[in-house]
């Protein structure tokens, strides 16, 4: 296992912590593996539709609205 150390507002440090203290979690790592885990999950069934939304041939200005809301800034 490694380790990461991140900056974190005060708001987001305190949703962490009630997450840990609702008991779903049993720490602060966990949920954050938790969220990664599903935004992996997530990207990894997108990318292959996004690919053939974007190979297709259909309205620009429709694909140009796919492609922004589900690429991450």
């Amino acid at each position: 296992m490694t380790s990461l150390s991140i900056s974190l507002t005060r708001q987001l440090r305190d949703w962490i912590e009630q997450r840990v203290a609702s008991g779903d979690y049993a720490n602060a790592s966990d949920y954050i593996g938790d969220l990664i885990r599903h935004d992996q999950n997530r990207r990894q069934s997108l990318d292959p539709q996004l690919a053939r939304l974007r190979n297709s041939k259909g309205d620009d200005e429709a694909l140009d609205y796919i492609d922004a809301a589900f690429t991450p800034e």
